[in-house]
């Protein structure tokens, strides 16, 4: 079966997860929702956790990822 992309989110660019990252299927959601939202340039974790029906200690993990892998940075320029 084929992964899709759900309605509303952007495709996130291959680019960003080489196959060496070690990216899981919660934070590229993340990375969409980062990527797609519109006003909120910098959610707090209570509103991902909202936004995407995940615990806060998972968004707040996965966030901390994409800060070492310097993709927020990325996200944040792309917007």
């Amino acid at each position: 079966m084929k992964h899709r992309t759900p309605r509303g989110f952007k495709r996130i660019p291959a680019w960003m997860f080489h196959s060496r990252l070690p990216v899981d299927a919660e934070t590229r959601l993340i990375t969409s929702y980062l990527l797609t939202s519109g006003s909120a340039n910098h959610p707090t974790v209570s509103e991902l956790s909202d936004a995407l029906c995940m615990d806060a200690k998972t968004v707040r993990r996965n966030v901390y990822k994409l800060e070492e892998l310097g993709l927020l940075k990325v996200i944040r320029r792309a917007k």
